[in-house]
């Protein structure tokens, strides 16, 4: 499982490439308890192992001679589409977090 998994800066940069995710977890994390920030540092993990799958299983696309080019685009579809869920994930969080700051 160790070589499915993404690595630092170069994962990132392929899944968030305007830093779109990143700046709204700092933003989360400006005025964030520890809680928060584990929660943050958790999504950033889950964005590059989500990255990393991808990769792998691309990488393991030339070995099936089956597998036809169409996979190739189809997980990058795919990838695109994990991003916009985490993304939304993001934001749902972002939200509760600035709500229940708020009560307090």
């Amino acid at each position: 499982q160790g070589t499915r998994r993404g690595r630092g800066t170069h994962t990132q940069e392929k899944i968030d490439k305007n830093n779109v995710l990143a700046d709204r977890l700092s933003l989360i994390t400006v005025n964030a308890n520890g809680r928060v920030i584990t929660i943050c540092n958790l999504i950033r993990k889950l964005i590059e192992n989500v990255q990393g799958t991808i990769d792998w299983a691309k990488d393991k696309l030339p070995s099936f001679k089956e597998a036809g080019k169409d996979h190739g685009s189809l997980l990058d579809a795919l990838s695109q589409s994990l991003t916009q869920i985490v993304g939304g994930v993001t934001l749902l969080l972002a939200g509760v977090l600035n709500l229940l700051a708020s009560r307090v």
